[in-house]
């Protein structure tokens, strides 16, 4: 099977293809999960990549087993190597190992999909205003659970960069936001952004903290977190169900009585 295969692309597709093929399969090889289909789904990815920038100059790779490829330089001794080749080895090795490097970081499927998406994002700049724009219309329909799940699957927001670009201009943007934004609101979406919010009362919080808070806590309570959509679902009680509380409600209500019989018959009641 060639690299190519291995991502589900047809062979010669570009890098964007290749990309956007290898975010596709991310989301199903996870190294948590299965670390050996992991690395050769990031094998695959960075033989495609090499392929398709240097397409002119190597030939289609192809991903062998350990054991075949012994056997195949046992028996046909390779030619001496082509200094080209060797340097375009050399950089994918080199960018392997820069990448296992950062993979034991918690944020590991962020850093990768935001590398695989890189080239798509650089095609239109990242603007924070105008993802803030987005964000306060999400604000304006989505209570505080659904919004932290909106900011979550956001694909600009798995880049670093962005994250901080936007974190640069948000407070700023929330103190001129009238109305404010609902007080669970204002928390995850500071705690989404990395500020590290005092543990206190709003009154005793630093600025810019406590206008913020202030603000959020003028607005009043969010009703919508009490939408049906949002309760644990309900499903009515089966037959059985309602046949086996009648039942024990029955039971303790024959011995209560009975215990009440009794108690009378001992203190001479008839």
């Amino acid at each position: 099977m060639n690299p190519f295969e291995h991502l589900g692309i047809e062979p010669g597709a570009d890098e964007r293809e290749i990309k956007r093929a290898y975010a596709r399969k991310l989301k199903i090889r996870r190294p948590d999960e299965d670390l050996e289909a992991f690395q050769a789904l990031r094998e695959a990815y960075e033989l495609c990549l090499e392929y398709a920038r240097n397409s002119d100059s190597i030939t289609l790779p192809t991903m062998r087993g350990a054991t075949d490829l012994a056997i195949d330089l046992a028996t046909n001794p390779p030619p001496a190597p082509d200094p080209e080749a060797v340097a375009a080895l050399a950089r994918a090795h080199n960018a392997r190992s820069e990448w296992t490097s950062r993979a034991t970081d918690h944020s590991w499927e962020r850093r990768a999909f935001a590398e695989a998406t890189a080239l798509a994002s650089s095609e239109r700049e990242f603007n924070p205003h105008t993802f803030l724009k987005e964000f306060d219309q999400a604000a304006q329909r989505l209570p505080a659970k659904r919004l932290h799940e909106w900011l979550r699957e956001r694909p600009e927001l798995y880049a670093i960069d962005h994250q901080r670009a936007v974190a640069s201009v948000l407070i700023a943007h929330l103190r001129r936001r009238d109305p404010a934004i609902y007080l669970e609101q204002l928390s995850i979406t500071l705690c989404y952004f990395g500020f590290d919010i005092p543990d206190v009362y709003y009154d005793d919080m630093p600025q810019p903290y406590r206008g913020l808070y202030i603000m959020s806590r003028e607005r009043g309570l969010d009703l919508r977190v009490f939408d049906p959509d949002d309760l644990p679902d309900w499903k009515p009680a089966t037959r059985w169900e309602i046949i086996k509380v009648l039942s024990s409600f029955l039971l303790l209500s024959t011995v209560l009585v009975t215990m009440v019989w009794e108690i009378c018959n001992r203190l001479g009641f008839k």
